[in-house]
């Protein structure tokens, strides 16, 4: 740990200690970082004897909701939030203000009252520095990396947050298979499993459980995959009508196309990276990047050119106001666009 994440984490352990009622607001897109930071902060702020809550603008976390403690999370779109009510609002897992509202709804951008304490707990690179205090440790795994090392010694882990944390850590880490994996990661997951988590179960729920439309779903995109072939890249998209048509729900969508990008697409022979484009509502889409051939590309940079953030191996963006074909080419020009400007040295 550095000097910076030491002095950060002294700062956020006085405000938590000062602060009774607490808000945490988890970030999108969801993943089990975002989940699984806030429910073992949930968990822990309880343990200190604070009143948290957890508040979520988004109702899409349905494959996270057997986790310890998910049933405290309350779906409320944080413009209808009183935040002054709060002694203390945390931000787990989010590089940018937007990550916690949905853009679909609103158009405008939110802006934090400048009278309530505020604070950002995150590991992404492209961190934008917006609240008032912060965690920030990029070369971290992830955030529950992050929390397992600011309260370690400082309360005694039980199995819900140990199940919690190595959730966020295991999700962030592709299951221990990112570059991003270390040998100081390996030990404070293993560390976790001594509360007693059930490991074969909690991947079981975690990597080995969806509908049968969704697993169905995978297999129609996989016939929808591309390849350019002189740049090395590979892609698919999903617009809006290919989705409803298959009666499908938003989550069964993004699961459907985590698994195809990660199991399929990042396994093609001869590419060196990955995306993929969902049209989630007609003219809003998400889009996301990952890298099969670490360190030769800083996907974040282009992320960032398109209005997103991440990390050099994985990151995300969002479009509006496109259609799918129109999407999917204007991506491909920013490919060729910026492909020297992205492509890391060796």
């Amino acid at each position: 740990m550095n000097m910076d994440f030491k002095k950060q984490v002294k700062g956020s352990l006085k405000l938590i200690n000062i602060a009774k009622k607490i808000l945490i607001i988890p970030s999108s897109p969801v993943d089990g970082d975002s989940i699984g930071s806030s429910l073992a902060l949930y968990l822990i702020l309880k343990k200190l004897g604070k009143s948290p809550e957890i508040n979520y603008s988004f109702d899409r976390f349905g494959w996270l909701k057997f986790l310890p403690a998910a049933e405290n999370i309350k779906v409320k779109d944080l413009f209808t939030i009183d935040l002054t009510a709060y002694d203390l609002v945390i931000f787990p897992d989010g590089g940018d203000l937007s990550q916690f509202y949905d853009g679909k709804i609103h158009r405008e951008q939110f802006v934090l009252p400048a009278d309530i304490q505020t604070l950002n707990i995150d590991h992404h690179p492209t961190n934008g520095h917006w609240a008032k205090y912060m965690v920030w440790c990029p070369s971290m795994s992830s955030v529950g990396e992050m929390l397992a090392r600011m309260f370690e010694g400082v309360i005694k882990f039980d199995k819900d947050i140990a199940t919690n944390l190595y959730t966020a850590i295991s999700t962030d880490t592709g299951h221990f298979r990112y570059t991003n994996t270390n040998k100081e990661v390996m030990e404070i997951a293993g560390s976790l499993l001594e509360y007693g988590v059930d490991l074969g179960s909690l991947l079981i729920k975690l990597y080995q459980t969806d509908s049968y439309n969704s697993v169905r779903f995978s297999g129609y995109l996989t016939t929808k995959i591309k390849v350019d072939k002189k740049l090395k890249y590979s892609w698919f998209t999903i617009s809006l009508d290919e989705w409803i048509k298959k009666g499908l729900t938003l989550e069964e969508v993004k699961n459907a196309t985590s698994r195809t990008r990660d199991s399929n697409l990042r396994a093609i022979d001869g590419t060196d990276f990955t995306f993929c484009l969902t049209e989630d509502q007609e003219n809003y889409i998400g889009g996301s990047f990952r890298s099969r051939n670490p360190g030769l590309f800083d996907l974040s940079k282009l992320a960032m050119m398109l209005n997103g953030g991440g990390h050099k191996e994985a990151a995300g963006f969002l479009i509006r106001d496109k259609t799918i074909p129109e999407a999917e080419k204007y991506v491909r020009e920013m490919i060729e666009k910026n492909y020297k400007e992205i492509r890391s040295l060796r």
